[in-house]
């Protein structure tokens, strides 16, 4: 009997917390509605029946699209102007001078001199000046073989080089003197063709070509008249 005091106090505890538990922490969920819980509802006579309320569907939010891009366009390539044609560089003068041109000859035995080795090269023993002067700095009496090298020319005429006649500019033509301009002489008291032709010309024999250039003028050819102006014709260049 001494346990029922705290047996029924155990038993309160218990369904306190078991209250707490419910009341606290147990949340009810809404009813279900489905067309066989809905209750039909009365309706006059006449009176279209309501239909029957059914609970809003949650909205779907749409995906935004994206926006479509700016229309592109090719970007417009500048208009290039066609450079101006220039006239092709001119091709570079050539050399005043032929530069020389050598192959080098080692000394073999039996080349004691100048006209040795040219005899060797040449088959000429009188062409040694040529070798001789391709080599300044050489004697013909320290000529070694297998080890001196000489340069010989491969064109005998230039050794220390030759003007160039491609680079030769002809002399500037002299221009021809102008054809001299015909003039005129006025007659003097006592002249006589003759002496005309020796005043204008230099020599009194040259009178017949006054006179057939004015044969117009001159009535007499031994005496002309004073004052009478005459044509006096260029003298030639073989005269």
């Amino acid at each position: 009997m001494a346990d029922t005091p705290s047996r029924l106090f155990s038993l309160v505890a218990i369904l306190i917390a078991v209250w707490v538990l419910v009341y606290w922490l147990y949340e009810p969920r809404p009813p279900r509605v489905t067309a066989d819980t809905i209750s039909p509802v009365p309706r006059a006579s006449g009176a279209a029946s309501p239909q029957p309320r059914l609970p809003p569907l949650p909205q779907q939010s749409q995906p935004l699209l994206p926006s479509p891009p700016p229309e592109s366009r090719p970007p417009t390539r500048p208009e290039t102007q066609a450079a101006p044609k220039s006239d092709p560089p001119a091709p570079p003068p050539p050399p005043a001078v032929i530069e020389p041109k050598f192959r080098q000859y080692v000394v073999q035995v039996g080349d004691v001199s100048w006209e040795s080795v040219a005899q060797r090269i040449y088959g000429d023993r009188r062409k040694w000046t040529i070798i001789a002067k391709a080599n300044p700095l050489a004697t013909s009496d320290r000529l070694k073989p297998g080890r001196t090298v000489l340069n010989i020319p491969l064109d005998p005429d230039n050794i220390q080089g030759k003007p160039n006649p491609a680079a030769e500019t002809p002399p500037p033509a002299t221009p021809k003197p102008p054809p001299a301009a015909e003039t005129t002489y006025v007659v003097q008291e006592g002249d006589t063709l003759w002496a005309i032709s020796k005043k204008v010309y230099g020599k009194g024999g040259l009178w017949e070509r006054i006179y057939d250039a004015n044969r117009d003028t001159i009535k007499d050819k031994d005496r002309p008249v004073a004052g009478t102006v005459l044509r006096v014709p260029a003298r030639g260049e073989q005269e």
